[in-house]
């Protein structure tokens, strides 16, 4: 199994259910749009993004919602979280399960591996070495460019 990361910092909740609306015509990545508290939530299948397997069901996966720039720069004293260029839509992404959240000192991050079998190239910002397992740290500020773009063309 292939674990990916994101930093927590840029994640505002996490959900288990959902009940997803689907946007007709879309590009597959996008599954639908989620009603969250009478806000409307873009939702990215993370698996489909990435050219991974695509599950018909989104049962048994979490909503991971994203904190969008305007909150990132309210609510961060960390001058790298505020600016990482997140963008001003709510957005989710379907992950296939949450493990624990993990502090990792910026020094074992290792420079993103030259080929990534994770699909789309230019998405993994780098690999975090554990003691018996390599995470891959995703770009989510790049993800979500180039999903909203995409779907802003369609």
């Amino acid at each position: 199994d292939i674990m990916l990361a994101v930093d927590i910092r840029v994640v505002k909740e996490v959900h288990r259910q959902m009940t997803l609306s689907p946007i007709p015509d879309a590009p597959p990545e996008f599954r639908g749009l989620v009603n969250l508290r009478g806000k409307i939530v873009t939702v990215i299948d993370l698996n489909v993004y990435l050219d991974r397997e695509y599950r018909s069901s989104v049962e048994g996966t979490r909503l991971l919602i994203l904190k969008t720039a305007t909150e990132l720069t309210i609510h961060s004293a960390d001058e790298d979280v505020a600016n990482t260029g997140m963008g001003e839509d709510i957005v989710g992404l379907i992950i296939d399960r949450m493990d624990e959240v993990i502090e990792v000192d910026d020094k074992l991050i290792l420079p993103p591996i030259a080929s990534s079998s994770e699909g789309k190239s230019g998405v993994i910002n780098g690999v975090v070495k554990l003691e018996d397992k390599l995470i891959l740290m995703l770009d989510l500020p790049v993800i979500l460019d180039r999903a909203m773009n995409s779907i802003a063309k369609f």
